[in-house]
């Protein structure tokens, strides 16, 4: 019965009337404005003539504010969306005209069956009575109703001492006893989950039953809420369980945690410092080899040979490159100037296209930023699986290679069991909270104009610092307490392993700075040395320059003597030389041209020998000088995209870290600690209802927070959550921009500073919207489930700690035995019964009918609220003990007993019919703890 209850499908209609069902009206109303019941309607008997006569109507809306009005019922019924109504008669036994019997329901009745037509009726008929109640009529029992009476009576609980009510003595308490019982009995209270009543049948003929209920509500969100906080918190990094099987063991702290995450660090940095900087080039010396005579006779001839042949083409290549340069060089100078810089003729660069060329490279420049972002992805994920595993010692894939799936050697080396992580998160990577810069005045702000810096960003951290230095000198006022705030700031949280990352890899580009500066020196070194080296020996020099003397020397005689002896234009103007050389033989003219042309001859052989001499004698030499020159080129290349792929590797680690950051400060993101304040009435309740609120610091709820946190932290929990995170926030993200994060990637994209994934992500993990999200409530769920499943022994334990309110005071409240074990104790008080009832055992309890339902609220899994219904066997109205009106009946010995004269004594008094006993009352004090609700 109880699963199908819902609040927003039935609706409780009570009818009443009279000056006591008046007050339980008004009672219902203070019970509602203070949220502890809901959602019913009250008819007057007297003023409900028709369907569209005004009731009241008391409710909580769906904002949890209670709402009483005044409508009419015919639209208070269409409107509501109930399927199935509890009608309950009120009936007040008090001689002051509150009840209402079969014959006063028959009009009311009709109005309602026609407005209530399409729903289910369930009719009840309660009666209230005070002990020795008055009585001039029959009782109101309601044919085809079950009819029950309160029984006017209060208690702790059914096995303690009961408190009845009794005419004539009832105040307010009364009142509350009875209000009490009847939200019992029809699951009023706010958070029922099921009305008692619906479970009780209409008993036979004119019989009744009587019923008292017992009403207990602990609240125990306090104790959930420091459950909630004390499971979850990771301001202290909790120590993981251990995955060893059989085994239950916990890592430690590490005992440094400044040599701890500094090693973390120097390891990741070495086993990518590669991909970082690159392999430097070493130059590859060609070594002389050791060769035998004949073989260096061999390769002497073929050289010297091949130059002897060579000579002519290389004279002509020589000399026509000479002659082309010249006329470049001539033309230039004419057309454009000997600076011009616009268009070189021949091989010269063409300056025009300079601006498309530059294009060009800013193009190649952003797509080597992309490229080398990729490069570095593994780089990336390593360090964030590192981060991961120095808190939850979980092993992960931080390396290249087969055993690239690992924990690094700090949290555990494999040579002993010991498993050690990082004490705090922030001894790892520092999250947003850590920053500096929020609490600055909003003058240094102005005037430094950096936003908050995170104490792993070593660039960020030197520029703040200059930008303070500098603000310093100029003056501005309060610069030096800010400045020596900054460097406590910075001494503090300069420990973390992402700090020692971001150094190591500032480190690592300032070494390539000195590299490229070393090449480049190099490089310059190895001109010099080329300019000395590289070209021919003197030997060679001096017999090409005899060479030339000899050839020129023979020609210029040939020409001359030709000149002299042919051209003359008589024999006697020819000179003697001339005529003498002319008159010898034809044989001594060639020998003689012979002998210059074989000294020639012998001059260009030895050049040539020479040369062979020089160029074998260098080539070695020049091998390696030209390996030793690109070797350093290709090191300056090396050094410059190791920088620059250590500058695009920078932001990307800033990326990183924020968003890494983010999800370890808060693992469960901003866990919401708001709670229902419970609603405990500080005025006095009766015995039989108890609002009391359970304490939150008992060693069982301490031993419940070890248990669950030892659950909770297994070796790996940040992974999932971490991972959780990350798809939610790229969800999140790629719903608001409509472009998608590519999660396999994500690492691999640019970083700070760029449009790529990584930077678009962690701008976005930073605004209020994600980093206010509750990630905890399904984990959360999940232990409030158990939670409410926990052994009797827990939740007893946490429940027996109780305080209540007295006198508007919070006390500690007396031990309560649980209602579920007392469901068949007790027996009803024996006032209530006439001496007919005493002996029939009307007081007894059926055990059939009694019924205990816990009713468990759903935002709160260590409190409880719990109705206990015990039911009489069938009692009779001659069962009761009420007051009938005297019968007018005459006492024939009166007259008997009158006096006879005129000095008439009584002797005694008390027992004379003649004294007015009726007008004496008797007083007897309050009950403790009473007040107005």
């Amino acid at each position: 019965m109880s699963a199908s209850y819902s609040p927003d499908t039935i609706l409780t209609v009570f009818l009443g009337r009279g000056l006591m069902s008046e007050g339980i009206r008004q009672t219902l109303e203070d019970f509602t404005a203070t949220g502890l019941i809901r959602n019913l309607v009250w008819i007057d008997a007297d003023s409900f003539h028709e369907s569209a006569s005004e009731v009241t109507h008391l409710e909580v809306n769906h904002e949890g504010h209670p709402e009483l009005q005044r409508r009419p019922f015919n639209e208070l019924v269409s409107r509501s969306r109930t399927t199935r109504l509890h009608l309950g008669v009120i009936n007040v036994i008090d001689g002051d005209d509150g009840m209402l019997h079969a014959r006063d329901l028959t009009s009311l009745i009709e109005i309602i069956d026609s407005v209530c037509s399409h729903h289910q009726i369930h009719r009840s008929n309660v009666m209230i009575g005070a002990v020795a109640a008055p009585l001039e009529t029959d009782l109101p029992i309601l044919r085809g109703y079950t009819n029950l009476m309160l029984a006017p009576e209060d208690s702790q609980s059914p096995g303690t001492a009961t408190v009845t009510y009794r005419h004539g003595y009832t105040d307010h308490r009364f009142i509350l006893h009875c209000v009490a019982n009847i939200a019992s009995l029809y699951g009023l209270w706010e958070g029922s989950t099921s009305a008692p009543i619906e479970q009780l049948v209409p008993a036979k003929g004119s019989s009744f039953r009587l019923v008292r209920s017992f009403y207990r509500r602990i609240d125990g969100q306090a104790v959930q809420t420091h459950l909630k906080e004390k499971i979850l918190s990771t301001a202290e990094n909790p120590l993981p369980r251990l995955d060893i099987p059989g085994k239950e063991r916990t890592a430690q702290y590490a005992e440094n945690s400044h040599s701890f995450a500094q090693k973390a660090a120097q390891e990741i940095l070495d086993q990518f410092r590669l991909p970082l900087i690159g392999e430097e080039i070493t130059a590859h010396v060609q070594k002389t080899k050791v060769m035998s005579s004949s073989n260096t006779v061999r390769q002497f001839v073929g050289t010297w040979f091949k130059k002897m042949v060579t000579t002519p083409k290389r004279f002509v290549t020589e000399l026509s490159a000479e002659s082309r340069t010249l006329a470049e060089d001539a033309l230039q100078a004419s057309i454009y100037g000997k600076t011009g810089s616009v268009v070189r003729v021949g091989s010269r660069v063409d300056m025009a296209g300079q601006g498309e060329s530059s294009q060009q490279k800013a193009l190649y420049s952003e797509d080597l930023k992309i490229k080398y972002a990729a490069d570095l992805q593994d780089l990336w994920t390593a360090y964030s699986n590192t981060a991961m595993t120095l808190l939850d010692a979980q092993p992960r894939l931080i390396a290249y290679g087969d055993h690239g799936v690992r924990t690094p050697a700090v949290v555990h080396t494999g040579q002993s069991p010991r498993v050690v992580v990082a004490r705090r998160i922030s001894d790892v990577i520092p999250g947003p909270e850590t920053n500096y810069g929020e609490g600055l005045p909003v003058e240094v702000k102005v005037a430094v104009d950096v936003g908050e810096v995170p104490p792993y960003d070593v660039e960020g951290v030197a520029e703040f610092e200059r930008r303070l230095a500098r603000e310093s000198d100029r003056g501005q006022r309060g610069m030096g307490q800010v400045i020596g705030e900054f460097k406590r700031w910075q001494e503090q949280n300069s420990r973390s392993f992402a700090f020692f990352v971001g150094s190591g890899l500032q480190g690592m580009r300032r070494e390539l700075e000195t590299q490229e500066q070393h090449w480049n020196q190099e490089l310059q070194r190895l001109a010099e040395q080329g300019k000395t080296s590289v070209g021919s020996g003197l030997g060679s020099r001096i017999f090409r320059w005899l060479g030339w003397v000899t050839f020129w020397s023979a020609a210029a005689f040939g020409a001359w003597w030709a000149a002299e002896f042919y051209l003359a234009d008589s024999p006697l103007e020819v000179s003697p030389w001339a005529a003498t050389f002319a008159a010898t033989e034809t044989s001594f003219k060639w020998k003689f041209f012979g002998f210059w042309f074989g000294l020639w001859l012998i001059w260009w052989i030895l050049q040539c020998v020479f040369e062979t001499r020089d160029e074998l004698r260098f080539i070695h030499l020049r091998r390696d000088l030209v390996s030793e020159v690109e070797a350093a080129q290709k090191n300056i290349a090396i050094a410059q995209q190791g920088q620059d792929r250590i500058r695009v590797g920078y932001q990307q680690f800033l990326s990183i870290s924020k968003i890494m950051g983010i999800l370890l400060e808060r693992p469960f993101g901003n866990i919401d600690r708001d709670r229902r304040e419970s609603l405990i009435p500080r005025n006095s309740m009766p015995d039989s209802v108890m609002f009391a609120e359970a304490i939150s610091d008992s060693d069982a709820v301490e031993k419940l927070t070890r248990k669950y946190r030892r659950d909770l932290y297994k070796q790996g929990w940040l992974g999932q959550n971490v991972g959780e995170a990350l798809d939610e926030a790229s969800a999140m993200l790629a719903t608001e921009t409509g472009n998608n994060v590519n999660a396999h990637t994500l690492f691999g994209s640019t970083g700070e500073g760029s449009y790529g994934d990584l930077a678009r992500l962690s701008d976005f993990l930073t605004e209020e919207k994600f980093r206010e999200k509750d990630r905890s409530v399904s984990i959360w769920d999940n232990i409030t489930v158990k939670l409410s499943q926990e052994s009797e022994e827990f939740r007893s334990q946490i429940l027996d700690s109780l305080q209540i309110y007295r006198g508007g005071e919070k006390v500690d409240a007396p031990y309560q035995q649980s209602l579920k074990d007392l469901v068949f104790v007790g027996f009803f008080n024996s006032e209530v019964a006439s001496e007919k009832g005493r002996v029939k055992g009307m007081l007894n309890l059926d055990s059939e009918l009694c019924m205990y339902q816990p009713q468990e609220n759903e935002s709160d899994a260590i409190g409880i609220s719990e109705v206990l219904l015990q039911i009489s066997d069938p009692a009779e109205e001659s069962d009761i003990s009420f007051i009938r009106p005297a019968q007018d009946t005459f006492d024939s010995s009166l007259l008997e007993r009158m006096p006879t004269s005129e000095e008439f004594r009584l002797d005694e008094p008390a027992n004379s019919p003649f004294l007015n006993h009726g007008n004496q009352t008797r007083q007897r004090p309050e009950l403790p703890g009473t007040g107005e609700f």
